[in-house]
């Protein structure tokens, strides 16, 4: 992997580390870095956070917005107070119940799959078919209503043209009327 993609990490008396590179894919150099306490990798494109399991002393993880599945090599983190992991991948609630004894957890934005309401997204979809159905049958039905009233209007010039026909002895009828548009 590019240096860009992967985080180079090698002092072990670090203690906080705020990381701002939205390339970064792997974490694998964190596991020297037992002494963080606070750790900032929000908006990266972090799946694999198993060298997390070793940063022990953490108290603050900021995990924001990555592409992290599964949560669980940070149960171990006994000192952690803070952790933010809202905006991943994580799909089970179950993932979030060894997190139970962490004072903040910020993870409001994580959907499970018991919040995803696919039936409520199907009927949408449903709905919204229904609505554009209407809509074409509508215009169906505009446009027979104007066609009808151009054929009335025919009508009711052909019989006006035969009335004046009978009563007067033209041979020529000039009659301009608009046309109607479809």
């Amino acid at each position: 992997m590019s240096i860009y993609r992967t985080l180079h990490l090698s002092s072990t008396k670090l203690k906080a580390l705020n990381v701002k590179i939205a390339a970064i894919e792997s974490i694998w150099s964190l596991y020297f870095l037992k002494s963080l306490i606070f750790l900032q990798l929000s908006n990266c494109k972090i799946v694999d956070i198993h060298p997390l399991k070793f940063c022990t002393n953490l108290k603050f993880l900021n995990l924001q917005c990555n592409l992290i599945i599964d949560p669980a090599p940070i149960q171990n983190l006994k000192k952690l107070i803070t952790l933010c992991i809202d905006g991943n991948l994580v799909q089970d609630a179950h993932n979030f119940a060894y997190l139970s004894s962490y004072q903040k957890i910020c993870k409001q934005n994580t959907p499970s799959i018991q919040q995803t309401n696919f039936n409520k997204v199907i009927s949408d979809i449903y709905n919204l078919e229904k609505f554009i159905q209407q809509i074409n049958n509508n215009q169906l039905k505009l446009k027979s209503f104007l066609e009808d009233k151009k054929n009335k209007a025919n009508y009711f010039l052909n019989q006006q043209i035969q009335i004046l026909n009978k009563q007067t002895e033209l041979l020529i009828v000039l009659i301009q009327t608009q046309e109607f548009i479809d």
